[in-house]
């Protein structure tokens, strides 16, 4: 990623506790980063849930991440965190970011991406970690933790 650029994101949830995460009430549920704990190398440390959501159903944040102004790497890892309690479940896999001044994009000079098959790797739980470009999209199964990452 270049300096400061801005993406789309996407972390899909399963809560597989026997409460409910609301957005109400003295303490509502968030995901929040990781790898440092609350830190906001992505312009924000916490994503709200809209509504609520119920045990055993999956919930995906969608939120727009800004690269760090400095050149180097970066970790973009995410946890679940009831506010003023916890944070509970395992973190997401920790995806390493690098923001170079020098990016160009990927794929051919028009921004398409080219037609090759997508690198895939093991992942802890036997799933497996699909690289697509400046995508990542990871899927584990864990309790009231990340179920997948897209960006």
């Amino acid at each position: 990623m270049a300096p400061s650029q801005t993406k789309g994101v996407s972390v899909t949830m399963q809560n597989t506790g026997d409460t409910t995460w609301e957005t109400s009430g003295s303490n509502p549920y968030y995901l929040a980063s990781e790898n440092p704990e609350d830190n906001t190398n992505w312009g924000l440390s916490r994503v709200s849930i809209v509504g609520s959501v119920a045990p055993n159903a999956e919930y995906t944040f969608q939120f727009t991440i800004k690269a760090p102004v400095g050149v180097g790497l970066y970790n973009f890892q995410w946890r679940m965190l009831q506010d003023l309690v916890q944070r509970f479940g395992d973190s997401s896999t920790n995806i390493v970011v690098e923001v170079e001044k020098s990016f160009s994009g990927l794929g051919t000079t028009t921004g398409q991406s080219p037609e090759i098959e997508p690198p895939l790797l093991p992942v802890v739980g036997g799933s497996t970690l699909l690289i697509l470009g400046l995508g990542v999209v990871a899927y584990l199964g864990l309790r009231g933790r990340k179920r997948g990452i897209g960006f």
